[in-house]
C-alpha cells in the first residue's frame, strides 16, 4: 500500500511539473502572424530587447552578435542563406576627480558616421548606395543600404543604428541582392518589431 501511495505522489509530482512547465513561457514562444510571415518573439532580457524572427529560420546568441538568425535553406542549391543579427555596443564611462564613475552617452549622429567611417576604411568591397533616418517603435534611428560581394555573390545589406542612453543597437539584415523582392518586406517587418524594453 505504502508503494502505491508512493508511485501516485511521483506521478502527481511528474504530472505538476509537466503542467508547469507547458505554461511557462520562454523566449520565443509568443507567436506574431502578419500578411507576410509567422514570427516567434525573441526577448533578450540581458540585452534588454526584443525582436521578431520567423518561426522557421535557425537562430543563437552569439558573443560577437547577441542574436543571429538564418533562413531556412531554399533547396539543395542555396549556398546562402539570408540572416539578421543584432550587436549591442555599451558606451564608455567616465571617472570622475571624485571617484563617482559617469557613463558616457552615445549621439546616434556621430556614432553612425563613424561606424560607416570605418566601413569605407577596412572593407572596400562595402559601397553606400543609399541612407537615412526612420523611428522603429518610438526610436531614431539611421540606416544604410550596403552593397558588398561575398563568395562571388552580390550582397544587400540593410543596416539600422538605433541608442538608448548607455547602448547603441545595430541591426544588420543580410540578402542576396537578387532576392530582395523575397526577402526585403520580411526584414522590414523585422526591424519594425525592434524594441527597446525599459
Amino acid at each position: 500500500m505504502r508503494n502505491i501511495n508512493t508511485l501516485n505522489f511521483i506521478l502527481l509530482l511528474v504530472l505538476f511539473s509537466f503542467l508547469f512547465a507547458c505554461s511557462e513561457k520562454k523566449s520565443g514562444d509568443e507567436i506574431i502572424k502578419t500578411d507576410i510571415e509567422t514570427y516567434k518573439v525573441f526577448h533578450h532580457k540581458d540585452k534588454n530587447y526584443s525582436i521578431n524572427i520567423p518561426v522557421d529560420w535557425y537562430f543563437q546568441k552569439k558573443k560577437s552578435a547577441t542574436i543571429i538568425a538564418y533562413s531556412s535553406k531554399e533547396g539543395n542549391d542555396d549556398a546562402f542563406r539570408e540572416s539578421i543579427d543584432v550587436v549591442v555596443i555599451n558606451s564608455g564611462f567616465n571617472q570622475r576627480n571624485n571617484g563617482t564613475v559617469e557613463y558616457s552617452s552615445f549621439d546616434l549622429d556621430q556614432f553612425y558616421d563613424q561606424h560607416i567611417k570605418m566601413l569605407a576604411e577596412t572593407d572596400f568591397n562595402i559601397v553606400v548606395e543609399d541612407s537615412g533616418e526612420k523611428a522603429i517603435n518610438g526610436k531614431k534611428a539611421k540606416w544604410a543600404i550596403l552593397k558588398d560581394k561575398a563568395n562571388k555573390k552580390d550582397l544587400r545589406l540593410h543596416r539600422y543604428f538605433i541608442v538608448d542612453e548607455e547602448k547603441a543597437f545595430i541591426i544588420t539584415c543580410s540578402m542576396q541582392n537578387d532576392k530582395f523582392h523575397k526577402f526585403g518586406p520580411i526584414f522590414n517587418e523585422i526591424v519594425n518589431s525592434f524594441r527597446i524594453n525599459v
